[in-house]
């Protein structure tokens, strides 16, 4: 399994450090030329990865990855999305009814 991780420090490098011993392991931050904020000028060089785990953040930038990832692999089974964010995402909405719903401000935060 290819696995792509946004950001190289924290998080981002311990699940790179534990998951390279079973899987191939590619991190992309701005240190290695993949600013998150310009995630359309390079992400179509990872679509043949099988998992993108979305820890870089900056501001809406990571919000901007995982759609860019989600169109990509919509149709695809194999595929698989982690995105990491807050505990925003613990709180229901005040229209409870639409909770379920996609609500780009919760990835956001």
């Amino acid at each position: 399994m290819k696995i792509l991780i946004t950001g190289n420090q924290g998080l981002a490098q311990a699940l790179a450090q534990k998951l390279c011993q079973s899987y191939s392991v590619t991190m992309v931050s701005r240190n290695s030329g993949h600013d998150i904020k310009q995630v359309s000028h390079w992400a179509h060089n990872f679509y043949h990865c099988d998992m993108f785990v979305n820890c870089d953040y900056d501001s809406w930038s990571q919000t901007e990855a995982l759609e860019n990832f989600y169109w990509a692999w919509k149709d695809t089974t194999t595929k698989s999305l982690i995105n990491i964010g807050s505990s925003i995402s613990d709180y229901v909405r005040i229209d409870k009814h639409n909770d379920h719903e996609y609500l780009s401000y919760r990835i956001h935060k």
